[in-house]
């Protein structure tokens, strides 16, 4: 099944979710209510029906309020649950040779998923081999890692696991998660509730006032477990094939099933517990395993790699599949576990298979990727899956080469630097205009920001065509770490530039969209799918492929757009004129193209993609490239890493 196929799934679980929530709500008033009425008739006691109905009234508004309460919390995305977990962001100029690492699998596994950097994050306090990956959206996902994992795993099985966790953003499982946590977090507070009023109870120094709160506690602890059944039940019924298919999905990212498998065999050889994870017949061994030791770790535990605590009910009730099963279904048989010792030191990341000049040729010259000589009929329906780890590799070190030369690598990583460089990407070429967007800058941001930003467009101008949308991908990262106050700010920034010279070019349209769907309080909102088939919207759907087939230069755009228009069956759309392509038509189209249920939306990807290929150069020209990756980010979709590849082979 691919990306949007994907989706599809995650939005049915969500139902079947939002259903099991409803059952567990009802499932829990009801037993506390037959607690209560059994302990009430033991002890001789007709309880009045205004009772029940209180009881219930108290549980409906706890639980409901506390997910609601979380829900609210969690629309932060990524970043949110990060900082539940005190894991810290990894800095991109860290001098730690194991965080540099992590940042540079992360970097390269975006680039073979065609998905957005995510943010990092380190769990650095937890020694227990684990990961997670959270978000709403591809935009605010944020990619975790314990400290454990990433001492004591090598490169491959690092790549592993974070190609597991890309699984679950490709998958669309991480709102579905964020969902999950939210529901389990109601139904938990009761328990939760009890916990504090035990601990209260043992550490008071008033023991006459710490006896009634500790009976309390027990009460509310014995009765807020029914809540945990249930919720244990939910992750239960939702989670565990989900991982399965992580698993698979990490294999076939990364071609190697010792990188997610070698992993999951040192979590079951550093394990405390290891028949609560691997099952029964497993032997007791010492070490810390998946294990996580903040107290979020029960509440957040459909998240994680691997179990992140002691596993309750093990076995039909358990948060994640038995590793012996996992590693049986990677493996094709039984594997024995390995000890996880500290990995030495990683010196000088590894060349890679090819020399980035290989993967970085001139414009109109293409990397001699396998996969890209199959053609544009393999092309669209690589949306989802992956380069290979060592062709993605090679591009993001051409990459890397390339700003360091430019002197643009700490703007990349520091976000008031990052926001400069996004503003000089802004930056008319005309000396008059320039200046007085010079100006604006400098009202907004200071004196000091004005000189900076001759700096950053002095070395922006010395890229090739097509490299400022690439580019500002780099800069993500850094600009989500702005303040929602500074992202909102740098919006109103970039439309006073661009507002300097009286139009809004189509570079600049792309740009600005690509910002607008990734920062600031309207990349927040949450889009509501409302069209089920791509005929519902067929002029958005023309336009847009107007647009791609007209920047294809290469070829006549009525070609370009005959090639994509075989993927939009059952429609006839008609190639719009080059005049009708306007930012103030298409910006509108691509919000209600955005609107498109899941399984909606490949068609329209697909077809962009064949009109953008030019089969005789096996390439995509810049302009239709950046026109392609920009639809792809407004409609949260992965650019396809076949077109991914030729993209950046000649920016």
């Amino acid at each position: 099944m691919d990306f949007f196929g994907h989706q599809q799934q995650a939005r049915a679980a969500t139902r079947r979710l939002l259903l099991l929530f409803a059952l567990a709500v009802i499932g829990v008033v009801l037993a506390v209510n037959g607690v209560i009425l059994l302990a009430a008739r033991a002890a001789g006691i007709v309880p009045a029906p205004w009772v029940h109905g209180l009881v219930s009234g108290a549980l409906l508004a706890l639980i409901l309020g506390g997910t609601l309460v979380e829900s609210i919390r969690l629309r932060a995305g990524g970043p949110e649950v990060a900082r539940m977990v005190d894991a810290r962001p990894v800095d991109a100029q860290t001098a730690d040779p194991f965080e540099r690492r992590l940042r540079h699998v992360v970097e390269e596994m975006a680039l073979a998923s065609g998905t957005p950097v995510p943010r990092v994050y380190l769990m650095a306090d937890e020694a227990g081999i684990n990961a997670f990956a959270a978000g709403n959206t591809l935009q605010d996902a944020v990619v975790a890692v314990t400290r454990g994992a990433l001492t004591r795993l090598t490169r491959d099985e690092l790549q592993g696991v974070v190609a597991h966790e890309f699984s679950h953003i490709l998958n669309g499982d991480m709102r579905l998660n964020m969902r999950m946590i939210a529901m389990i977090y109601g139904l938990t507070l009761v328990s939760s509730a009890g916990r504090l009023l035990l601990r209260a109870a043992a550490e008071g120094r008033d023991s006459k006032a710490a006896t009634p709160v500790g009976l309390a506690g027990i009460g509310l602890w014995t009765l807020g477990a029914i809540g945990v059944f249930f919720s244990r039940l939910i992750n239960a019924a939702l989670s565990r094939q989900r991982e399965y298919l992580a698993d698979a999905s990490a294999v076939q990212f990364t071609r190697n099933p010792d990188g997610i498998g070698g992993a999951l065999r040192r979590i079951g050889g550093f394990s405390t517990d290891a028949p609560a994870v691997l099952g029964k017949s497993a032997r007791r061994r010492p070490g810390l395993g998946s294990a996580i030791a903040h107290h979020h770790a029960r509440t957040l535990s459909p998240i994680f790699l691997g179990a992140a605590s002691a596993q309750f009910m093990a076995g039909a009730f358990a948060t994640h599949p038995p590793l012996t099963e996992r590693l049986r279904r990677i493996y094709g048989r039984s594997v024995s576990l390995l000890d996880a010792p500290e990995q030495p030191l990683p010196g000088a990341e590894p060349a890679a298979a090819e020399p980035p000049a290989a993967a970085r040729q001139a414009a109109g010259a293409i990397s001699p990727l396998a996969p890209l000589a199959r053609g544009a009929a393999a092309l669209p329906s690589s949306i989802g899956h992956a380069l290979a780890p060592a062709d993605a590799k090679a591009f993001v070190e051409s990459w890397r080469e390339r700003i360091q030369a430019l002197g643009l690598d700490t703007a990349l990583q520091d976000p008031p630097q990052a926001r400069l460089l996004t503003l000089a990407m802004l930056l008319d070429k005309g000396a008059s205009v320039a200046l007085a967007q010079r100006r604006i800058v400098i009202d907004a941001l200071g004196a000091s920001a004005g000189d900076a930003l001759g700096a950053l467009h002095a070395a922006v101008a010395t890229l090739p065509p097509g490299g400022r949308l690439p580019l500002l991908d780099l800069a993500m990262p850094a600009l989500q770490q702005l303040s929602l106050a500074e992202s909102d700010g740098l919006l109103r920034i970039a439309d006073a530039l661009i507002a300097a010279d009286g139009r809004l070019s189509l570079p600049e349209f792309l740009l600005l969209t690509t910002l607008r769907r990734r920062i600031g309080s309207a990349a927040r909102a949450r889009v509501r799918p409302i069209h089920r088939s791509l005929r519902e919207l067929p002029d958005e759907a023309a336009l847009v492929l107007s647009l791609i087939a007209h920047l294809r230069s290469s070829r006549p755009a009525s070609e370009a757009f005959a090639a994509g228009r075989v993927f939009l069956e059952g429609m006839t759309p008609v190639l719009q004129p080059l005049g009708a392509l306007t930012p103030a038509s298409l910006g509108p189209a691509l919000a209600r193209l955005n609107q498109l249920m899941p399984l909606a939306k490949p068609a329209l990807v697909k077809a962009c993609a064949a009109a953008a290929w030019d089969v005789g150069s096996r390439q995509v020209d810049w302009r239709a490239a950046s026109a392609l990756r920009t639809l792809c980010t407004a409609l949260d979709a992965p650019l396809p890493p076949m077109t991914q590849a030729a993209i950046d082979s000649v920016h």
